[in-house]
């Protein structure tokens, strides 16, 4: 009998941007495949991936160095790929400049690679006024009761700080993530001087107040320094 020649399979990969070595995408992954494509996952923190988008052929190539990949290569080896998918599980802007990459996101999205979260919404993430802000619409259109929203107060400057929210509340500063950045105020009094101490700490900031003993992780503000 004849032999039928094998069918090469095609390999997807998927980028999965998390830095926690404890959690292994690649052995999530381990076994699953699509029909006649295999699937290859590289696991890296953004700050170990770079990414770079050539518009006359389209093609985005990451290299990184991996926690975790299917292939086996981990850092401090580099792989470099094209990402066909990526998963994201990690801030991409850190809390110092050090951790900031948002210029990897910026290439993906110039490159239009799919993604898990959006792109744009990691986009939108980067600036929690603006993810607020689109959070607010949904609580408008759908009503209170069905989504119910934290209520806030923005201060593109802390000179605007003058008419306090109701006491006690969070005000939370700078785009971190995890609850860097607050302060519990509790008179108004202390919201004053919260104000003068974001004046000389941070010049012209952006913040936000919240109730206390709510998820004001949402309600962070970009620094500005000019």
């Amino acid at each position: 009998s004849k032999r039928m020649a094998s069918v090469p399979q095609r390999t997807l990969t998927l980028l999965v941007c998390d830095g926690d070595a404890m959690h292994d995408w690649a052995d999530m992954f381990k076994g699953v495949s699509l029909p006649g494509c295999a699937i290859r996952v590289v696991q890296a923190s953004w700050i170990e991936i770079v990414c770079v988008y050539y518009s006359d052929s389209g093609s985005c190539m990451v290299t990184a160095a991996p926690v975790h990949d299917t292939y086996g290569t981990v850092r401090p080896s580099t792989t470099t790929f094209k990402p066909d998918l990526v998963i994201i599980r990690n801030q991409v802007r850190g809390p110092t400049p050090a951790g900031d990459r948002r210029s990897v996101l910026f290439g993906l999205m110039m490159a239009n690679v799919p993604a898990m979260n959006s792109l744009a919404s990691e986009y939108m993430n980067l600036e929690r006024p603006i993810m607020n802000g689109a959070l607010r619409e949904i609580e408008l259109r759908v009503g209170q009761d069905k989504f119910p929203f934290i209520q806030q107060n923005y201060y593109s400057s802390s000179s605007g700080m003058v008419i306090s929210p109701e006491l006690p509340c969070i005000v939370k500063v700078g785009h971190a993530h995890r609850g860097m950045g607050k302060m519990k105020i509790s008179s108004q009094v202390r919201f004053r001087v919260g104000g003068s101490h974001i004046i000389l700490r941070y010049h012209r900031t952006r913040s936000t107040t919240c109730p206390p003993f709510s998820p004001c992780t949402t309600t962070t503000a970009l620094p500005s320094h000019t």
